[in-house]
């Protein structure tokens, strides 16, 4: 079955939400997803806890390893492209 794919916010608005069910990790402040560039990887973002707030780190840690395990299993990162990247199609004459 194909993965769905989301923006990264939509992953770090769902990675926070879960990681922060943990035990000890209600607190936790702030998450950030990362692209994963590399084809053999099994997926293609990575979570990464940035502002612990109250949780314990050890703790963030392992929420957030284990959220990556069950979200990176239903969902892909899909990146838009750079505000700053021009479109392929502007300026195309047809």
């Amino acid at each position: 079955m194909p993965k769905i794919r989301k923006s990264t916010s939509e992953l770090i608005e769902l990675a926070l939400a879960e990681i922060r069910t943990y035990r000890g990790c209600h607190g936790v402040g702030d998450v950030a997803v990362h692209p994963i560039l590399d084809d053999r990887a099994g997926c293609n973002w990575s979570i990464m806890v940035v502002d612990l707030g109250t949780a314990e780190r050890d703790l963030a840690r392992r929420a957030a390893i284990e959220t990556q395990e069950r979200l990176s299993a239903q969902f892909d990162l899909f990146e838009e492209p750079a505000a700053s990247e021009p479109s392929a199609h502007r300026g195309a004459r047809y």
